[in-house]
C-alpha cells in the first residue's frame, strides 16, 4: 500500500457509488459479514450511511474497519471507503 500507484488508486475509490449501505439499525453483525464477503471480492468498499443513523460516520468508519482488519482510506460526508488486502485462500502456503 505504500506505492505512489496504489495510493492514487486507493484515493480514486472515494468517486465510485457506493455498493454497501448502513441503515438505521447501524453495526451489526449481518452488515460486518456482508463487508466482508464484498472487500474479499474487490479490496476496495465504499459504504454510506443514512441520515436515520445517529453514530457519527468516523467512528462507524473506525469500528467496522477494526472488526474487518481493514483500512479506512477516505471519509467524505456520510460515506467512507475501506481497504483490505486480498486473501489468497486458494493458493495455500506456498513450499520453497
Amino acid at each position: 500500500m505504500s506505492t505512489k500507484k496504489m495510493l492514487v488508486r486507493l484515493r480514486g475509490a472515494s468517486q465510485e457509488k457506493a455498493t454497501l449501505w448502513v441503515g438505521r439499525n447501524g453495526l451489526n453483525p449481518k452488515l460486518a459479514s456482508e463487508a466482508s464477503e464484498r472487500l474479499d471480492q474487490r479490496e476496495l468498499l465504499k459504504i454510506k450511511v443514512q441520515k436515520s443513523v445517529s453514530q457519527p460516520v468516523p467512528e462507524i468508519a473506525r469500528v467496522l474497519a477494526e472488526s474487518l482488519k481493514a483500512y479506512v482510506v477516505d471519509i467524505r460526508g456520510r460515506s467512507f471507503v475501506l481497504y483490505r488486502q486480498k486473501r489468497d485462500w486458494e493458493a495455500g502456503p506456498k513450499h520453497t
